[in-house]
């Protein structure tokens, strides 16, 4: 046999040892894995600080969850993370600037995919989004779990293992359909959703080399609310142009990394349908321009 010592000291087993058969094909049940973990260097927005609980679901194998954060800086989202339930599991991340009346509003990201093992998973965007101090965001995932019908983790209290595990109204949502959404709160006390984001103050690049500029087309009718100049070096001077040759927005910037453009001109009327031309320039004298689409 197998003889394994335990964390909990010399009160517990033989003096702190326990034996496992070498016949013996599993150990325990309900257990979590955790895939490449790493301790970030930045902010993590969570209600779930003593970690993933249970599950909750609505008889399917799909069920939505969500967490509404405030950002505490100036910064790039640029991941997130939760725990899968099953083999298999499928997920599908948004980002949005707006929680409100019950809805979602004001998308800004979104990724999606499929995990081959259960366990905790930290979900890199393929774009960071900009969060600005003090302003509410909301990270919405639909979770897809194969033959599982409880697809939402949760933490909430359990006595003697997470009795500490506290909430607020207005922090976690869950959804059947992703469209009407109810505050768990108002369902069980104390209980948030194992939705987690991972912020980082990024530095400026140091040339326009990787400069990139999205959405491209800009389409207020797909939830469209920026448009986002990313890597940029420590003082840049943007410019939007009409094809005309108008200047319809300029912004001098220094040490962002990125800059969000909300389509609107200088007395910030939104701009007409139609093809603009961006023009970027930093200290060193570097240039690059390119052309965005406006649609309504």
């Amino acid at each position: 046999a197998w003889i394994v010592r335990n964390s909990w000291g010399t009160a517990w087993g033989e003096n702190g040892y326990f034996y496992i058969s070498y016949y013996d094909s599993n150990i325990g049940q309900s257990n979590a894995s955790f895939i490449n973990a790493e301790e970030p260097d930045s902010t993590i927005y969570q209600y779930d600080p003593l970690g993933y609980v249970g599950n909750v679901g609505y008889g399917t194998s799909t069920a939505w969850g969500a967490n509404v954060f405030t950002a505490t800086s100036n910064e790039r989202l640029t991941s997130v993370a939760f725990y899968a339930a099953t083999v298999n599991t499928s997920y599908e991340v948004y980002i949005y600037d707006t929680f409100s009346a019950g809805s979602f509003s004001d998308f800004l990201g979104s990724k999606s995919g499929t995990v081959t093992c259960p366990g905790y998973y930290v979900i890199d965007l393929d774009s960071s989004v900009g969060l600005t101090s003090g302003d509410d965001f909301a990270v919405v995932v639909k979770f897809t779990t194969p033959g599982y019908n409880w697809p939402i983790p949760m933490e909430y209290p359990i006595s003697g293992y997470s009795d500490a595990a506290t909430a607020n109204p207005g922090q976690s949502y869950v959804s059947s359909d992703g469209t009407s959404w109810t505050d768990i709160t108002s369902i069980w006390s104390n209980t948030n959703v194992c939705i987690k984001t991972i912020a980082r103050i990024v530095l400026p690049s140091p040339n326009l080399t990787d400069l990139v500029v999205y959405p491209n087309p800009f389409e207020s009718a797909k939830g469209h609310t920026r448009v986002t100049f990313q890597a940029l070096t420590e003082e840049v001077i943007i410019r939007i142009f009409a094809l005309s040759g108008e200047l319809v927005r300029k912004a001098e910037l220094a040490f962002q990394y990125s800059w969000d453009w909300d389509g609107k001109n200088m007395n910030g009327e939104d701009l007409a349908r139609g093809v603009y031309i961006w023009v970027v320039t930093n200290a060193a004298g570097e240039e690059k321009a390119g052309k965005i689409a406006v649609l309504k």
